[in-house]
């Protein structure tokens, strides 16, 4: 397995931002309404990336301070968000973000919380946030069951990947949020993107758990990812589907009575 969430997505900014899929202006919507945020809201993103999450809760009039580790994607969440004065891009990771004790109204990790150690992040939350304060867990999960596209898609990372079983966010059970959140709502919303085969090469160099260009298995990798898209493509392009799965709610410091590390 490679080496923590930090490293391993060194070098990956750019695929990651142009290639990624964003999130359905319904999901956030809900979690705004729900979580009661909204102009003049204060929101940790916690594993923030290069923006993609961030911009739709600066959009609606939030400030966004982005939690990340890794440099690359720090910078390259400020290019992106340069025009959107309300975001600050800081380092820190979830177990000790570096922001004051309540300080925040919503604690948002979107694609990122598989990589946390759950107990420490649910310390933290707790502390940065402000009494009534919200953690929303964000997942675009792929479809991998509902075409012949998803199901041989999925064959081809269990093929190619260096270690995707071990790190696929999809993977986590039920009662991982059950012990994490003191109550939560999950809800779900359809998404999708549309890829040419330029958008199909890049969506798989975001990934963490694929061969890098120059590392063995990367040219074959590539042979095979091409090979998938001529079968499926209608009209030079295909549909990748998700569910965007929304986890929003509250979280104490008290570990007593939970178990972390199901």
């Amino acid at each position: 397995m490679r080496d923590n969430a930090a490293e391993r997505f060194g070098g990956l900014a750019e695929a990651y931002d142009r290639y990624r899929p964003r999130y359905p202006a319904a999901a956030i919507d809900w979690i705004c309404r729900e979580a009661g945020v909204g102009e003049g809201a204060i929101v940790a993103d916690i594993g923030a990336g290069t923006g993609i999450s961030a911009r739709p809760f600066l959009e609606r009039g939030c400030t966004v301070l982005g939690i990340e580790p890794n440099a690359d994607m720090r910078a390259a969440s400020e290019a992106a968000l340069a025009a959107l004065p309300t975001y600050r891009a800081l380092p820190g990771e979830a177990a000790q973000t570096g922001l004051g004790t309540a300080s925040v109204d919503l604690v948002v990790a979107a694609q990122a919380f598989h990589w946390f150690d759950r107990a420490a992040a649910r310390a933290e939350f707790a502390r940065i946030l402000r009494p009534g304060g919200r953690v929303c867990l964000l997942f675009n999960n792929r479809d991998t069951k509902s075409t012949a596209f998803s199901r041989d898609y999925e064959s081809f990372l269990l093929e190619h990947s260096v270690d995707y079983t071990q790190v696929n966010h999809a993977e986590l059970p039920p009662e991982v949020f059950h012990a994490f959140f003191d109550e939560y709502r999950l809800e779900r919303f359809d998404n999708a993107q549309v890829l040419d085969i330029n958008g199909l090469v890049g969506r798989v160099r975001s990934c963490s758990y694929i061969p890098r260009e120059h590392e063995i298995g990367y040219d074959e990798m590539l042979s095979a990812l091409r090979r998938l898209f001529d079968a499926y493509a209608e009209f030079g392009q295909i549909e990748m589907r998700y569910a965007t799965e929304v986890y929003l709610g509250t979280v104490t410091a008290d570990t007593a009575d939970r178990d972390s590390s199901v």
